[in-house]
């Protein structure tokens, strides 16, 4: 994950300059009830670690901060 945002604009944003960068991400809307519904920024999946490390390199270098988040 890349990103989180209460505004679906500055999700797009991110998802646009992430394409800049080459990479795919996609938005994903989440209600959080009491916090109200947020848009999460994702990349990936990665099958390989060194794909994971090969995208967070890119992104650290590129002032985006990535927390790894591990799916089934």
């Amino acid at each position: 994950q890349v990103g989180s945002f209460r505004s679906h604009a500055e999700a797009d944003n991110l998802k646009a300059r992430l394409a800049f960068l080459g990479m795919v991400a996609s938005v994903q809307s989440v209600d959080l009830a009491d916090r109200g519904v947020w848009y999460r920024v994702r990349v990936g999946p990665f099958m390989q670690k060194t794909q994971v490390d090969n995208v967070h390199v890119t992104l650290r270098e590129n002032g985006i901060d990535a927390q790894l988040i591990k799916t089934r």
